[in-house]
């Protein structure tokens, strides 16, 4: 079908209110703190922005706040794109990090609607492709990381962008050259996408031409797609065997700690909690059932077989990821995609079946279903909980009241958003032992990335809140805060070291916040 512009006629004037309806719908949640859903992995990528953007353009080094052997942390897990992105966007629009981060995101996920729907159009018609846009633009997935300060929504327009330009075009140079480009910059944000590496080789070698050529362009595009992201890991692993004090976190750490061990794919535990997220997060439950049935129906095309091939990888991939698709659903956002496409077909068939039987205005199941999916979506897309809501309040106080330069140790539960908006810098510190179980991102800076070059004598004591403690403020921490005093009360032994050594500077019931010179 031949590509026309994205709002021609009846169906595009429809995609630009779905475009403008999502974009309303991302609004309220751009000026709200990175606190609460995964706030964690925000704030990493928001203090890469941070410095990035005021300290040091060094594209190799990405900065934290937290100190490691008297200097900033790196981070080398991944090359961070998206907030070097972010942070040349918040300097040009002198936006705020924070704000800039989500803004992005939504603009990308918005991006990623227009070129799915102009993608679906070319294969499946304009009334798939409408229809495959909504279900993807209104997926409770979508309202959530749609406008969340993380590189899913950038990874997801590039993956778009990569599938799109090797299915309709993959016999010439220039296309092949751009969705290698595209798939490489997908890697780069996320490395999980190598599982559908299988897929893009059923691009090629499925399509007209001798097989050798075939192959031969199979090969360049693998060779193009995984260079960057193989030279970065090289890169990394230098840097770390050079300067091993310095780096908070790295793939090599990562998986020598054993982070990525998963649950068992074929656990109770995992098929019922993976289960819970396809079907209230894929496409929200009405939406599953839609896309059920679509699965079930029988293929009409030939590249139909491309589209359950995409859909049952993405799932292979979520089985060998079973831990990350359990605890962090956003990885579940890239079979929102193929899901959708399903999704709408099985629609187009039951209209002409049923719902020509059910007078309604067209705006009736549009509404309905965008109402379903926010009732999913509101509380982590827009509610900051209860229990972070000191850590503003906290970091206010410290910017008023610690000179700038100072160092500090601050704790707010398993993550260190507090430290972020002190705009201090200084350790993220983990009171209790339920936040130390429960930390992900914060137990590599307990357990790899203690601030100075002889791990050993903080090895001893990283188990120990008061000797912990102690160690970090021999390092040269002025200034505890805590923005959650209730855990001093679930450890009391350190509650009590901490009253009985250091003067309260400020006590709110908010926060805490202790001199410790």
């Amino acid at each position: 079908m031949k590509s026309r512009a994205f709002f021609s006629g009846p169906s595009g004037a429809r995609l630009a209110a779905v475009l403008g309806v999502s974009a309303l719908l991302r609004l309220p949640g751009l000026n709200r703190p990175l606190l609460g859903n995964f706030s964690s992995l925000q704030i990493i990528y928001a203090m890469m922005a941070r410095n990035f953007r005021d300290y040091s353009r060094n594209l190799f080094l990405p900065r934290l706040d937290e100190i490691c052997a008297g200097a900033p942390c790196v981070r080398l897990l991944d090359l961070p794109l998206h907030s070097y992105g972010v942070a040349l966007l918040s300097a040009a629009s002198r936006l705020p990090v924070d704000m800039t981060g989500r803004l992005w995101s939504a603009v990308f996920s918005l991006l990623s609607v227009a070129l799915f729907y102009d993608f679906v159009r070319q294969i499946w018609g304009e009334k798939t492709a409408l229809a495959s846009a909504f279900f993807f633009a209104f997926s409770p997935l979508s309202i959530i990381y749609g406008q969340s300060f993380q590189t899913d929504a950038t990874s997801l327009f590039f993956l778009i962008a990569a599938i799109r330009w090797i299915l309709l075009k993959e016999r010439k140079t220039a296309p092949l050259l751009g969705a290698a480009l595209a798939f490489a910059l997908t890697l780069l944000l996320r490395i999980q996408y190598v599982f559908l590496f299988p897929l893009f080789g059923a691009f090629f070698l499925t399509e007209g031409g001798g097989f050798v050529t075939r192959a031969v362009r199979f090969s360049v595009f693998v060779v193009i797609s995984v260079l960057p992201l193989v030279l970065w890991n090289l890169y990394s692993y230098h840097y770390l065997e050079a300067h091993p004090e310095r780096v908070i976190m790295s793939i090599f750490h990562q998986l020598n700690t054993g982070t990525f061990s998963s649950y068992a794919p074929w656990s109770f535990f995992f098929l019922r909690q993976i289960t819970v997220h396809l079907v209230k997060l894929l496409l929200n439950p009405p939406g599953f059932l839609f896309l059920l049935a679509g699965l079930l129906a029988p293929p009409r095309l030939k590249r139909e077989g491309i589209l359950y091939a995409w859909f049952f990888l993405t799932l292979l991939m979520l089985d060998a990821l079973s831990k990350k698709a359990v605890d962090m659903n956003y990885y579940i956002w890239g079979l929102t995609l193929p899901a959708s496409v399903f999704a709408a077909k099985a629609l187009e068939s039951l209209k002409g079946v049923w719902f020509k039987k059910i007078p309604a205005p067209g705006f009736v199941f549009p509404g309905l279903w965008i109402l379903v999916s926010l009732s999913v979506s509101v509380s982590p897309a827009y509610h900051t909980p209860a229990g972070d809501r000191g850590v503003m309040e906290a970091a206010a106080f410290v910017r008023r009241t610690v000179p700038e330069g100072e160092l500090l140790i601050a704790s707010n539960g398993s993550n260190s958003n507090l430290l972020y908006y002190t705009g201090r810098r200084g350790w993220a510190f983990l009171i209790t032992h339920r936040a130390r179980d429960l930390s992900g991102y914060a137990s590599f800076r307990l357990k790899d990335a203690p601030p100075d070059p002889s791990r050993q004598e903080y090895l001893k004591v990283q188990h120990d809140p008061v000797l912990a403690f102690e160690y970090f403020r021999s390092q040269g921490a002025r200034y505890f805060v805590c923005s959650r005093p209730e855990d001093l009360n679930e450890e009391p032994a350190f509650g009590a070291h901490l009253r009985s050594h250091y003067p309260v500077l400020f006590e709110s019931p908010v926060f805490i916040v202790f001199k410790l010179f």
